[in-house]
């Protein structure tokens, strides 16, 4: 998972694309009924990063279809 943070200025390099895939699998393992999904600002991406949230929305659902996400 990447560390990053505003106080610091820009993020550094762009999101960890793989991270929705380890979300999920970690969501699954654990057996969690409900998963909170949170991130810091991504005011360097077009989207703001919600192409990240919406992939590890999908992957949990896909990983463990129990689960419910909220971001």
């Amino acid at each position: 998972m990447r560390v990053l943070c505003r106080a610091f200025g820009k993020p550094v390099g762009p999101p960890d694309e793989e991270e929705p895939f380890r979300v999920a699998e970690a969501v699954a393992k654990m057996g969690l009924r409900y998963a909170v999904v949170t991130s810091v600002n991504r005011d360097d991406q077009p989207d703001g990063g919600a192409h990240i949230f919406a992939r590890t929305i999908e992957e949990i659902r896909r990983a463990f279809r129990a689960a419910k996400s909220k971001c």
